[in-house]
């Protein structure tokens, strides 16, 4: 089918609804909505773009980093010409979740025991995209985080994605991390070349907890923030886009070693 889209009023009008749409959005559906005259015109489909609607009956419900990977690659490779450029489109996003995704993303960030408060922003977050600025696009929306996970992996080339992509997203604290530093996320040198080192750090040490975040009492250690903050001021000190990622990955892994023996 072709990539859905919905005009900006249509998205509007569903944001400034979500608590009265409140069961729809719990149980039912939204075509009887979305098939209202005012409305009829605000649904379009995006030129070239095209979804495999077909592979979201193998999307996963449940939490969990390793299900965060398996379903990123299942939504990264059912959209057909899909770019960085389209994704950062939110009408896509919410005609996504409120149509093809909507069954999906209901069973899979809607809890049945939560508080009514805690479900309408938990809407809001996930079925949008404007939750946080321009972070609901990568982290919160329910579709578009997935892709924009699995982009980021695959920017630089196919090789082992799957495992790469499994590494990025089951340390799911690393991967808040890194994509809240813009040097990191946004440069596909110095993002290669982090995953790189986080790869061989397991491979190497594996049960490493390096990438563990640990509180004893008042005392919380975290060695890969403090590995991640100081590649983001060393990056911001230099040209990194004129750095090759062997070379990067070599200072990364010296910052590595100096924050372990410290």
């Amino acid at each position: 089918m072709k990539l859905p889209i919905f005009k900006r009023n249509l998205v509007h009008t569903l944001w400034i609804n979500v608590e009265a749409n409140l069961e729809l959005y719990l149980s039912g559906d939204f075509n009887e909505f979305l098939s209202d005259h005012d409305f009829r015109g605000m649904q379009r489909d995006v030129n070239g773009a095209f979804l495999k609607e077909e592979d979201f009956v193998n999307l996963r419900h449940e939490s969990g980093g390793a299900n965060d990977a398996f379903n990123a690659h299942i939504v990264f490779n059912a959209m057909e010409n899909m770019t960085p450029n389209l994704a950062t489109d939110e009408r896509i996003w919410v005609a996504m979740t409120h149509t093809v995704g909507l069954e999906w993303v209901r069973k899979r960030w809607i809890k049945s025991n939560a508080k009514t408060e805690q479900k309408i922003q938990s809407i809001k977050s996930h079925f949008f995209a404007r939750v946080d600025g321009s972070r609901g696009i990568h982290r919160n929306n329910a579709f578009s985080s997935l892709w924009w996970w699995a982009y980021l992996v695959k920017r630089n080339g196919d090789e082992n994605f799957d495992n790469r992509l499994k590494t990025f997203l089951e340390l799911t604290d690393l991967r808040a991390q890194i994509l809240e530093r813009p040097t990191a996320s946004r440069v596909p040198e110095v993002f290669e070349a982090i995953m790189n080192c986080v790869s061989k750090k397991i491979e190497n040490e594996p049960g490493t907890s390096f990438f563990t975040r640990k509180r004893d009492g008042d005392q919380e250690t975290a060695p890969y923030r403090r590995w991640l903050a100081q590649i983001n001021l060393w990056g911001g000190g230099i040209l990194v886009n004129a750095l090759t990622v062997s070379e990067l990955e070599a200072v990364f892994m010296q910052f590595m070693e100096e924050i372990e023996q410290s």
